[in-house]
């Protein structure tokens, strides 16, 4: 736990036992009528064929290939299938290629597996230049510093709800580190909109910085409707994660631009 409020260990490379029966399931759900086994054997056909051209043999069946200790080997299937869904021309009306890149990185993110999957490539997590120059400095920064020890422990349950695909109580979240920091850094106001103008006029931020406190005020009021709407136990909210992860990134951002030491006025 400590080793990952520092956002040391907070992804892993390991894809474990249950992500790898999901994937599984999300494999057999990409070829939209299970009950049709020779569709499904054709397309598997495939499959096995791009694994054998890329790395010169293959499972004993694409099912075997998900659920292999080797991450290598997993990741391998996981990019062939979405090849052998793009381009197979078996009974296509069955099958459904736009179906397997997102549940794959349904289960990377539920299962924190350090991973992309974008347009058929597996991307590592750690050559997202937004994750190691934003997420992993704001946690950085904020762990083990007493007046930002509210600012971090809402920013790491900020990510943590990401993993639960709860994408308002997230944005919520990532606005509550950011209004913890700008109130540990001595500004004004009960609410996040109060504390950025009154930082605004303390000089912490610029007047070229407006639309992005705008862009950050109407973030936070979005997720506070969606929760409305949704209600708190709602975990499977219809809001995109990828609005999540951009109110990470913006607020990680500007805490470390606000936060750092060598900024901080005398």
């Amino acid at each position: 736990m400590e080793a990952e409020a520092r956002g040391e260990s907070f992804w892993t490379d390991e894809i474990p036992p249950v992500a790898r029966q999901r994937l599984v399931q999300a494999w057999m759900d990409s070829v939209k009528r299970t009950q049709y086994d020779e569709v499904r054997k054709q397309v598997a056909g495939v499959v096995q064929a791009i694994v054998r051209r890329s790395v010169g043999t293959a499972a004993d069946s694409v099912e075997a290939g998900l659920l292999d200790e080797d991450p290598d080997v997993v990741l391998t299937y996981v990019e062939a299938i979405q090849q052998a869904l793009w381009t197979s021309s078996h009974a296509p009306r069955w099958v459904i290629p736009g179906m397997w890149e997102p549940r794959v990185n349904e289960v990377f993110n539920s299962h924190r597996i350090a991973f992309r999957f974008v347009q058929g490539e597996v991307v590592p997590l750690s050559s997202d230049e937004l994750h190691v120059e934003v997420v992993e400095p704001t946690l950085r920064l904020l762990h083990g510093r007493k007046d930002l020890d509210k600012a971090h422990d809402a920013y790491l349950k900020a990510l943590k709800e990401i993993s639960n695909e709860d994408a308002p109580d997230a944005i919520t979240d990532a606005g509550t580190a950011l209004q913890e920091t700008l109130t540990a850094l001595g500004c004004q106001g009960n609410q996040l909109g109060d504390l950025l103008k009154d930082a605004k006029k303390q000089g912490l931020l610029g007047a070229h910085d407006q639309k992005l406190i705008t862009g950050i005020e109407n973030f936070g009021a979005w997720a506070s409707a969606e929760r409305s709407q949704s209600g708190d136990s709602h975990k499977s909210s219809e809001a995109p994660l990828a609005d999540a992860w951009l109110m990470v990134h913006v607020v990680g951002a500007l805490i470390v631009r606000l936060a750092d030491p060598s900024r901080l006025r005398g």
